[in-house]
């Protein structure tokens, strides 16, 4: 049941985020905040939840793991995936159908990381919180790279709405599947899943921050708010 409600959750909050640029133009500096926020929730679960769990399950060879998951969206993001922050603005228009595609893949991953972690309580919230805290400003650019692609108002809505549940279908797959297999196989999903996290934060996120000229104690704020939420939220269950 608290899979079905965390997967409710995610596509509101993708389906709402993605529809903002259909109701109104907000200032790229808004969309900063909500990366900076994001990252601090993906480092934040990283390093002060998904790692002391794998130190206490005592797996052999998470470090490379750890690296596999790193190296494995290094790889999809360099040949598939578009980064969504840094198309907003591009002039090309025939980026719409490549983004949505790379972002939808993305996405997929992010459902089989929850599905991963539901299996293991302690983490569940914790990725719950750091999966919302970078799909909002994903779905918010997605929807932007799709109107500058000349994308209508219709088909913006739908493709929104098929994006808002894909997450959802990963993390039900991930999780049914993985009822089955062993506690230290897991454990390597949850590694996998630690190295998939560090990359989006230090390659697509912070790299993002780093670019605002205006409201840099702001964004640092969001970014050290977000790692505090996942501490007080359960970060520090070991």
């Amino acid at each position: 049941m608290t899979l079905w409600i965390n997967c409710g959750i995610i596509a509101l909050i993708s389906f709402l985020s993605g529809s903002i640029p259909l109701w109104k133009k907000l200032d790229e500096k808004y969309l900063r905040i909500g990366i900076s926020f994001g990252a601090g929730t993906l480092l934040g679960a990283a390093f002060l939840s998904f790692l002391p769990e794998i130190l206490h399950s005592g797996i052999h060879e998470a470090g490379i793991y750890i690296l596999l998951g790193f190296i494995t969206l290094y790889i999809l993001e360099k040949f598939v995936m578009v980064h969504p922050c840094e198309e907003t603005h591009c002039n090309v228009h025939n980026i719409g159908l490549s983004a949505y595609v790379g972002l939808s893949i993305h996405s997929l991953t992010d459902g089989f990381i929850l599905g991963s972690a539901t299996l293991l309580p302690s983490l569940s919230g914790v990725a719950l919180l750091a999966i919302l805290g970078h799909k909002g400003p994903a779905s918010f650019s997605l929807s932007n790279i799709l109107l500058y692609s000349h994308y209508s108002n219709k088909k913006v809505w739908v493709l929104n709405s098929i994006f808002a549940i894909i997450t959802p279908i990963g993390a039900l797959i991930s999780y049914y599947l993985l009822q089955e297999i062993s506690e230290e196989m897991i454990m390597i999903c949850v590694s996998f899943s630690l190295g998939t996290f560090l990359h989006i934060a230090t390659s697509d996120l912070l790299p993002e921050i780093h670019k605002a000229e205006k409201w840099k104690l702001v964004n640092l704020f969001a970014l050290l708010l977000g790692i505090l939420i996942i501490y007080l939220f359960g970060g520090h269950s070991h």
